[in-house]
């Protein structure tokens, strides 16, 4: 951690177009799937600036490339990753696999999804979430995946990417289809087979594959198994790293210790690749400067 504060610096979005400059180094960009549109538009012009300003500048997640979740999830269907595909409620496009559930093109905070089995629950649903205004523009159809194993348990794993390493992190368990928390207090078969995937790193090519895909360097992949095939559920360009709901007590907290020294590991690595690049000047962020800015240094 000591090493990290000396060589991180936490940039709010917000502040950007105020800034007398950035510092040089790599620039890594998160949250993007958060961000209201205006926001995200305005942080798709700076990467830009960035760019145009240092050609050869080492960006990960550059807005203008990184997918967010519902053009990740039709990408990876396209590409013979996933077997389910998405659609936004308000293209016109029925599902080709039942049952479906609705969730928000932003949502992050888990809970269980209604399982809708066929036309007329998903239109009864949708009828409820117009009654509610929610905008339909923001509303998804996900085609449910069932990868429960044969002992009647679903599993969740869990890899970070930072830059050109991968960081396997998790194999989490739970008894609902929709997993948010590991235990602090697993089996012994669990903690065993949580071992194993951190050591044996499965699926190392096809989870580097869909982060190229879909263009992102920094973040965390979700997703099950089946059929000895990758489901992917997301990826998130801000994860949870270390959760307080793994008190220093438990058994996993040695488990954790451990991928967050490597996670620290990867992103001083990309630092160490920024170090001694050139600071982008006040001149260079005049393309996203506030209206008024600009018209006064013309």
């Amino acid at each position: 951690g000591g090493e990290l504060r000396r060589k991180v610096r936490i940039i709010p979005y917000e502040t950007l177009r105020l800034r007398p400059g950035l510092p040089g180094g790599a620039y890594l960009f998160t949250n993007l799937e958060m961000l209201p549109q205006r926001m995200f538009e305005r942080v798709t012009k700076m990467a830009a600036v960035i760019r145009e300003a240092q050609p050869d500048a080492l960006i990960l997640n550059d807005p203008r490339f990184a997918m967010r979740r519902y053009e990740l999830g039709r990408s990876l269907h396209a590409a013979g990753i996933n077997s389910f595909n998405m659609y936004r409620t308000d293209e016109g496009v029925a599902p080709r696999q039942w049952p479906v559930f609705l969730r928000g093109e932003k949502d992050h905070y888990g809970g269980d999804p209604e399982l809708l089995a066929g036309p007329s629950e998903l239109e009864r649903a949708m009828r409820a979430e117009r009654e509610a205004g929610r905008d339909r523009s923001r509303r998804l159809i996900v085609e449910y995946c069932d990868t429960c194993g044969a002992d009647g348990v679903f599993r969740k794993y869990g890899v970070f990417r930072v830059g050109d390493r991968l960081v396997y992190r998790h194999c989490m368990f739970g008894e609902k289809w929709v997993v948010k928390v590991p235990p602090n207090d697993p089996t012994e078969e669990q903690y065993a087979e949580d071992l194993r995937f951190l050591e044996e790193r499965p699926y190392h090519d096809l989870v580097m594959r869909a982060f190229d895909i879909t263009g992102i360097q920094y973040g965390r992949i979700d997703f099950g198994i089946r059929d000895d095939g990758m489901e992917v559920w997301e990826i998130n360009s801000n994860a949870t790293i270390v959760s307080r709901r793994v008190p220093k007590g438990a058994r996993r907290w040695e488990i954790t210790q451990k991928v967050v020294g490597q996670i620290a590991d990867a992103v001083l690595d990309v630092a160490r690749q920024g170090a001694g690049r050139p600071r982008i000047p006040s001149r260079a962020l005049l393309p996203i400067r506030p209206r008024h800015w600009r018209n006064l240094m013309k």
